[in-house]
Order: C-alpha cells, then sequence, then structure tokens
C-alpha cells in the first residue's frame, strides 16, 4: 500500500471525490455489472471490515474499473484497479 500525504494534489483529489460521492454499491453506478467487478467490490468490502473502516463507498466508476474509498484511524483508504491508497 502507497501513503499519500493529504496536502498533494493527487491527496486532494481522492479526499474530494471520497466526500462527494454517495453511491454505496455498484447498482448506484452501473446498470449492469460483471462478476469480475462484483467479485471486486466484494474484495473492497472484505478490506474494509478487517480495517474496522467506516463510510464505505465508490468514489468513481468508468467503464472498465471503479474506486472505493472508505475511512480508518490512520486515514483514508481507497483502493483502485491500479492499486491501494492510504490518504493521511
Amino acid at each position: 500500500m502507497q501513503t499519500i500525504n493529504k496536502e498533494t494534489k493527487r491527496g486532494k483529489s481522492f479526499i474530494m471525490a471520497f466526500a462527494n460521492s454517495s453511491a454505496k454499491v455498484l447498482r448506484d453506478v452501473y446498470k449492469r455489472f460483471s462478476n469480475k467487478k462484483q467479485n471486486a467490490y466484494d474484495n473492497c468490502c472484505l478490506k474494509c471490515d478487517k480495517e474496522n473502516g467506516s463510510q464505505f463507498c465508490i468514489i468513481s466508476a468508468g467503464r472498465y474499473t471503479f474506486s472505493v474509498g472508505w475511512l480508518t484511524d490512520d486515514g483514508l483508504r481507497v483502493e483502485t484497479a491500479k492499486g491501494s491508497y492510504l490518504i493521511k
């Protein structure tokens, strides 16, 4: 997992996406989605639970990928198709 400073442009971008999101489940962002997307989403939910996370939400969604975020005691956790991040 890569740590990103919350004061950087990238850190602020993740924080803003998290703050503006209201999507909680895949149906909030996709009319139809693959089993692969569902499995990825489920894995993210498991990570959130293991980290005692809260406020889990989908922070971005495109045709092929989506990103999620949740709050932990350490900061904002973000999972994307390209990696895992902790913003603090």
